[in-house]
């Protein structure tokens, strides 16, 4: 994931404090998203889960 800042080609969101920019062309091919954050013994992460 990168930190960027939306444009006219792009959806977005606002959940629990955060904002998602999607593009517009990409989002059309996914059916579901899924934003995950863990913090176990391994470290910090996000994984991100999509489906086509």
């Amino acid at each position: 994931m990168v930190q960027d800042e939306p444009n006219d080609n792009d959806n977005v969101y606002k959940m629990e404090g955060f904002q998602f920019i999607i593009n517009k062309e990409a989002e059309k091919d996914v059916s579901y998203l899924e934003i995950d954050y863990t913090n176990d013994w391994s470290g910090e992460e996000f994984i991100v889960t999509a489906g086509f």
